[in-house]
């Protein structure tokens, strides 16, 4: 009987160990997608001419923009 037992509690540690690495696994490649979501939404932002004629203003901000 003692055997049983402990084959019954091995065999449920085995399904809830499953259970996490598939949770795991699953929060893993949602975190994976929303990142890779948000690395595009930053590529288009950074790609629109206006941002861009922001962030090189801002980089001369110290000194002004380059006199020509």
């Amino acid at each position: 009987m003692k055997v049983q037992t402990h084959l019954q509690v091995g065999a449920t540690l085995d399904q809830a160990m499953q259970g996490a690495q598939s949770a795991l696994t699953n929060v893993a490649s949602a975190v994976g997608s929303a990142a890779q979501g948000l690395a595009q939404q930053a590529q288009g932002v950074l790609h629109n001419p206006s941002v861009q004629e922001t962030i090189g203003t801002l980089m001369w901000w110290p000194f002004g923009p380059p006199q020509v």
